[in-house]
């Protein structure tokens, strides 16, 4: 507020008259001197401005406009002059100048990075050689224009007289395609009826090899249930043979085992009177004679129990044999396969124990008791699955020789039913089958057993059981000193009918 006040004060000091006593002559000199300025200041912008106005092109125009405002406020510094003569508004004079001072030190700054860019503009007289060498090039264009219609008027007419030729060329090609397509017409006539012809004797040619390909489809049906008639002929030879054979060797038996049996159901009754007789008759012996003869005659009648106890079992054994054994060659009936299996598993079982009274192992069975009953030759398809599980509990004890205790011999049977097949696994944590003779196993009289323990016809007659006979298929997966795994896949529906 001091300052506006200051600004537009006067009673503090005089105006600048007194400095020059009011001599008229010398008041009359500044006024008229500084009039005459500021009105040449006043006028210098406005002919700038019009300049700029008029000449758009012009680089550079905003210097002129900054020019113009320095000018302005120069001539209102001498208008100041006139005007603090008689009033001392000296605040406001200073003021002015401060600002003339700011806007010359703006135009003086700006001027120094301007001067290379204006020295850079051309001269008057590089302008007059350029607009010379420009009217020399414009005469040089009309020459070229000049001598370019020329060479269009030459091209016209070159381009008539091709145009008249192609159109005569043309119209020959118009005669020409005319013939063409006529020609076409009448080679696409020849061919609609060539490949009428065609497709009529392709369809003949389908005709025969489609017939010739059903006789050569039921030829082969034919061949192959011949061979397959003959290799269950040649299997059940093979059945059969080891049928009679077995019988033959079951009865041999069955005669001094039914001697054994009776006589030692005959030494247990009386060893059982005896020791009675004894009792009763205690009184006229010794008490120490008469203990030793009963210690005696208890070990005999606890012999003979055992003798008779394992003889009722190999009686079991035998008729088991020739249960098996007994039956018309090849005959196919409806069997309950678990059941078959479940039986298998106990004659291979006791069959090991009767080769080796110290065998035992652990069976694990899980059947599936959805299985149906299937279509088979029970007798041989009974002898196939005990031949593989006599093989499973031969590698269980053999494995167990040879590690002792710390060994558990333990065999897995399973039955699984499928959707057209059942499938059978039978797995035993024996020593396992080597690489080397994986492949061999299935070959008739290849054993991996000692001399004298093992024929090679086990695993070839499985074989020849599952897969000819029975259409079915039978696998390996093995791993050696872990496991064996023996997969059996039975077709539901193969049978005897399926050969004829």
């Amino acid at each position: 507020m001091e300052l506006l006040h200051n600004l537009f004060a006067q009673g503090q000091f005089m105006p600048h008259g007194y400095c020059y006593l009011w001599k008229p002559e010398l008041v009359g000199l500044h006024v008229a001197s500084d009039a005459l300025i500021a009105l040449s200041y006043y006028s210098i912008p406005a002919t700038l401005v019009y300049f700029v106005q008029k000449r758009k092109d012009l680089p550079f125009d905003w210097v002129f406009l900054l020019f113009g405002a320095f000018i302005i406020l120069c001539g209102s510094t001498h208008v100041m002059e006139i005007w603090t003569l008689w009033h001392p508004t000296y605040w406001q004079a200073g003021f002015l100048k401060a600002v003339t001072a700011l806007v010359s030190v703006v135009t003086a700054v700006m001027l120094i990075p301007l001067v290379p860019k204006a020295l850079a503009l051309p001269s008057p007289a590089q302008l007059e050689a350029a607009n010379l060498a420009l009217g020399t090039e414009i005469i040089d264009r009309k020459r070229a224009e000049s001598e370019v219609r020329m060479l269009n008027a030459e091209l016209e007419e070159r381009v008539k007289v091709r145009t008249q030729e192609l159109l005569d060329t043309n119209l020959k090609l118009k005669t020409e395609i005319s013939q063409r397509q006529r020609a076409e017409v009448a080679l696409q006539k020849a061919n609609d009826e060539l490949e009428i012809r065609v497709i009529s004797r392709t369809t003949e040619l389908n005709q025969t090899v489609e017939q010739l390909q059903k006789e050569i489809r039921e030829r082969q049906r034919a061949e192959e249930n011949i061979r397959a008639m003959q290799n269950q002929i040649i299997v059940q030879e093979k059945l059969a043979s080891l049928g009679s054979l077995t019988a033959g060797i079951a009865h041999e038996i069955r005669n001094p085992l039914n001697f054994v049996n009776n006589f030692a159901e005959l030494s247990v009754e009386l060893t059982q009177e005896i020791l009675e007789e004894f009792e009763n008759q205690k009184d006229r012996l010794e008490p120490s004679e008469l203990e030793y003869l009963t210690e005696v005659l208890s070990d005999l009648h606890q012999n003979v129990n055992k003798i008779k106890e394992h003889g009722d079992r190999a009686a079991r054994i035998v008729s088991n044999m020739l249960l098996h054994a007994r039956g018309e060659k090849g005959e196919w009936s409806v069997t309950d396969i678990n059941t078959l299996l479940a039986e298998a598993v106990n004659l291979a079982y006791h069959g090991m124990r009767g080769n080796d009274t110290v065998f035992n192992t652990t069976i694990k069975t899980e059947y599936d008791r959805s299985i149906e009953q299937l279509k088979v030759v029970p007798q041989d398809l009974n002898r196939a699955l005990i031949n593989i599980l006599t093989n499973a509990c031969y590698a269980v004890n053999e494995k167990k020789k040879e590690i002792g205790d710390g060994f558990v011999p333990a065999l897995s049977v399973e039955t699984t039913n499928l959707d057209e097949q059942i499938k059978i696994c039978i797995q035993d944590n024996g020593k396992g089958i080597p690489d080397q003779v994986l492949d061999k196993i299935f070959n008739p009289f290849f054993t991996t057993k000692p001399t004298g323990v093992g024929t090679g016809l086990g695993l070839s007659m499985a074989h020849d059981i599952i897969v000819q006979q029975h259409r079915g298929d039978i696998k390996v997966e093995t791993s050696v000193g872990d496991y064996t795994k023996f997969i059996i896949i039975l077709p539901k529906h193969a049978s005897s009918e399926s050969t004829e």
